[in-house]
């Protein structure tokens, strides 16, 4: 499904309430602050270790491709998961409608994630000074803490601990006007599950 196709999945008597997609280029999160001086210590002590002459290698192309994996995840871990989760930033379109909560996502494949408001267990903001912010549906995947989300047939890889558009936890990453979408969402999922709408 095209993240722009969003509207054309909407149930009998759903709305749209707001709709966005998360604001591109270079995106720090919290967990950068752990994140950014690990991944230079990592990069330092592989460096170290590949400069030991007291390494043996049993085969020179067995060297090669070692140093050469090495050395690419050394890339990707400064640098190249920002630009990687830029890019999956850029196939990604939500919305928020009376009933549920709508994520559309291209990169780098297709899914598509609904949630009904009234089966929302948790929501949380982080957001910064300028408003933009990140609505999590559902409890963080922590990095420094060692935390995951359990879910059926789903885990937390090592590539997602570093790349936040990868997090199998459901959010609306980076979004512009952050607290008004959240207070919006919270008002739809009050009326959802006030017993006066159950009721009628």
């Amino acid at each position: 499904m095209a993240a722009t196709d969003l509207r054309n999945i909407l149930l009998e008597g759903e709305t749209i309430i707001w709709s966005g997609r998360p604001v591109t280029g270079l995106a720090l999160t919290p967990d950068d602050w752990v994140k950014i001086p690990l991944s230079l210590l990592l990069v330092v002590i592989g460096v170290y270790i590949f400069r030991q002459d007291q390494i043996k290698w049993p085969d020179p192309f067995l060297e090669k491709l070692v140093r050469l994996i090495c050395g690419l995840a050394g890339l990707y871990l400064l640098a190249g998961r920002f630009f990687f989760d830029d890019w999956i930033r850029r196939g990604i379109r939500y919305a928020a409608t009376n009933q549920r909560i709508l994520i559309s996502q291209t990169r780098p494949f297709n899914k598509f994630t609904a949630i009904n408001l009234n089966r929302l267990s948790e929501m949380s903001l982080t957001e910064t000074t300028d408003g933009r912010g990140t609505i999590f549906f559902g409890t963080r995947s922590l990095f420094w803490s060692g935390q995951t989300q359990q879910r059926e047939d789903d885990t937390v890889t090592m590539l997602a601990r570093w790349t936040p558009s990868l997090d199998p936890t459901p959010q609306f990453i980076r979004i512009e006007n952050a607290r008004n979408v959240f207070e919006q969402i919270q008002s739809a999922a009050e009326l959802v599950t006030s017993p006066s709408v159950q009721n009628s």
